[in-house]
């Protein structure tokens, strides 16, 4: 029912789009993120089990790859 209330919010503003271009549209988005969200919880997955093996703190070794790695910048 929320995606009906967005997706009618969204046609009164853009009423150049069908309501099914609109649903894929909104599908395709909430597919990407979860996809995301699935590489995004492998990842931490791999820090916590480096982090047992090594026996290093898990939080440590995130902000070392967040904050000192150029690449996710």
């Amino acid at each position: 029912m929320l995606q009906y209330n967005v997706l009618a919010t969204v046609k009164r503003f853009d009423k150049y789009e069908t309501f099914g271009e609109l649903f894929r549209q909104f599908q395709k988005e909430s597919l990407e993120k979860t996809i995301n969200e699935r590489i995004w919880l492998i990842i931490l997955d791999i820090v916590v089990e480096l982090a047992i093996i090594f026996e290093a703190d898990t939080e440590i070794i995130m902000e070392k790859l967040i904050v000192d790695n150029q690449i996710i910048k």
